[in-house]
């Protein structure tokens, strides 16, 4: 009985060790980490999605770093992020020069219709974006909603054969569906320790 004790508690420790090594190793400040997996990013040059640690108080607030690469999906990056720091609830910002964009804008319902259209683009658009992390499913703890982004895009400089720039670009915004990264996407998180309950309806 014994021997099963001190066998159940070495297993008892590698387990705890194996946790502390992985936090550690999702929020070691000061350098790079893999965006998806947690592993320390040795290379100074970034060619993957990474985050840097700036500050972690280590009871659920920490600030962070995204750097995204070309090609790289937008929110299929940031859900990582997500799953890989354990954000609960947080909010981030984001400058970026992203491709193949669809905003989804809302409408006024018709009759059994949607209430939203996408707006879809192809070029590469710059601007800003918002991003929330929003806690957990009320009643379904281990629910965790995917962040809820929306993003205002400006237009770019292509001008008709003799025409004359005369300032001003058209804009668009609403909520993100997709994007890819066309040149950069560079974004702050905040993360915070409350949980924040959302109904199941809520985005």
């Amino acid at each position: 009985m014994k021997k099963l004790n001190r066998v159940i508690l070495a297993l008892s420790i590698v387990c705890l060790t194996q946790a502390q090594a992985t936090e550690n190793r999702a929020m070691a400040p000061g350098m790079w980490h893999n965006l998806r997996t947690g592993e320390p990013i040795a290379d100074t040059h970034i060619s993957q999605g990474a985050y840097i640690v700036l500050d972690n108080d280590g009871k659920g607030k920490a600030s962070f770093q995204i750097a995204l690469v070309p090609g790289d999906d937008v929110m299929q990056s940031l859900i990582a992020f997500q799953k890989t720091t354990g954000i609960t609830s947080g909010k981030g910002v984001a400058v970026f020069n992203i491709g193949d964009i669809e905003l989804d804008q809302w409408t006024k319902p018709g009759l059994g219709g949607p209430n939203h259209v996408p707006n879809s683009i192809s070029e590469g658009r710059e601007g800003l974006l918002v991003a929330l992390f929003s806690g957990s499913t009320k009643g379904n703890p281990s629910s965790v909603p995917p962040p809820h982004v929306h993003a205002m895009v400006a237009g770019y400089d292509s001008l008709a054969p003799n025409q004359t720039y005369t300032g001003g670009y058209p804009a668009t915004g609403g909520h993100l569906g997709k994007a890819t990264v066309n040149v950069v996407l560079e974004m702050q998180v905040d993360s915070y320790p409350v949980v924040i309950e959302k109904e199941p309806r809520l985005p």
